[in-house]
């Protein structure tokens, strides 16, 4: 029965992916840098997307996130979930499944706001108390494939047992996209 769940979310991920778009992004800000790469993130959808995180003392976040994107006049509301793994320099390593979404809003042809939150409590996460991650901004599509961000991005691993929490981001930052 796993065989055939997955052979089924495998074949919906290549289907979507196929007929909608893919996108590679990055960022920078303040002791933080970022990747990302979606996959069938087409409005109405299933979407897949990898991404890391790296922050100052060098934790770590690996993810793997699906979710379904629904459109609501023109905004974008998309809710899904991530499975992380977390490498934490002064604790344990950790792994949690965060669920959340995210909004988009087109202002013009050009310039749009986004925003987008996941959380993982302690009950969907292990050597860790809490996870959670935020980001928005405002976002230029300076030519069709072509797309600059500005934004606020927070990343946070609760410390365990009465540890101190891991801030791998709370910045400021810039951000580039391709979307083909």
């Amino acid at each position: 029965m796993k065989k055939i769940a997955i052979a089924l979310a495998g074949s919906l991920l290549l289907a979507t992916a196929t007929a909608q778009a893919i996108s590679l992004s990055g960022e920078a800000g303040d002791d933080y840098a970022g990747a990302n790469a979606g996959f069938g993130l087409g409005v109405p959808g299933l979407g897949a997307n990898v991404s890391y995180g790296h922050g100052k003392d060098n934790n770590d976040v690996y993810g793997f996130g699906l979710g379904y994107t629904l459109p609501l006049g023109a905004l974008s509301l998309t809710v899904g979930g991530k499975a992380l793994y977390l490498n934490q320099q002064h604790a344990t390593d950790g792994y949690g499944v965060a669920l959340g979404g995210g909004l988009q809003f087109p202002i013009n042809r050009y310039f749009s706001l986004y925003g987008e939150g996941y959380y993982a409590p302690d009950a969907f996460s292990s050597h860790i108390d809490h996870y959670v991650e935020a980001k928005g901004g405002v976002r230029w599509q300076v030519l069709r494939p072509l797309n600059l961000d500005l934004g606020y991005r927070y990343i946070n691993i609760g410390g365990e047992s009465g540890r101190s929490d891991n801030k791998v981001a709370d910045t400021f930052y810039l951000g580039a996209g391709f979307n083909f």
